[in-house]
């Protein structure tokens, strides 16, 4: 875009004020906490990244990286079969028993 930031940086608040200090405040969007995990997650292609960890699997000569790559895969896979996404991990709404029933 219009900075040198790169797309899912992770910025110091140091560094974020200087990022702002110098590209103004509606160049780049920043976020914090449950809500950017939420968006990052959200933003995962799950099949992209499935054949992706195949194809650096494939190539690999290394046995820690295989193993590396298999567990990744696994956990993908498994997503995709189970038909939940990702960003369904995080809650955005706690859950409150009344008094009364607990």
């Amino acid at each position: 875009g219009l900075t040198a930031l790169k797309e899912n940086q992770l910025l110091s608040e140091e560094e974020y004020m200087l990022a702002v200090d110098e590209y103004g405040e509606d160049s780049f969007t920043a976020m914090i906490g449950a809500e950017a995990i939420h968006d990052l997650l959200a933003g995962m292609d799950l099949e992209k990244i499935a054949g992706d960890l195949r194809s650096e699997l494939a190539s690999t000569t290394s046995e820690l990286k295989q193993k590396k790559y298999l567990k990744r895969l696994k956990v993908v896979e498994n997503f995709m079969e189970s038909g939940n996404r990702p960003e369904w991990m995080i809650m955005k709404v706690v859950p409150v028993i009344p008094p009364d029933l607990r």
